[in-house]
């Protein structure tokens, strides 16, 4: 499993980039805004959080995705796989 870790305000944001039914989100205990489209800009899923774990992704084929992750201070963007 590969593993992105970025500087989130203070914060250590971490997203696993090939998940399964659920993404998860360390480092950041805040509100964050979520977004997930696929390799066409379309946007398929999008929310609210302050869980460490997305986990609405069952309806998402096998694929490349991207996910941005929206915090009080920072927009993070990274490329997930869906097994």
């Amino acid at each position: 499993m590969w593993l992105q870790t970025v500087e989130c305000s203070k914060h250590q944001l971490l997203v696993v980039a090939f998940v399964s039914d659920f993404i998860n989100i360390e480092g950041t205990n805040k509100l964050y805004d979520y977004s997930i489209t696929n390799m066409f800009g379309q946007e398929l899923i999008k929310g609210k959080s302050i869980s460490n774990k997305i986990e609405n992704l069952s309806k998402l084929t096998t694929g490349i995705y991207i996910i941005t992750i929206k915090t009080e201070n920072q927009i993070a963007t990274f490329k997930i796989v869906k097994e």
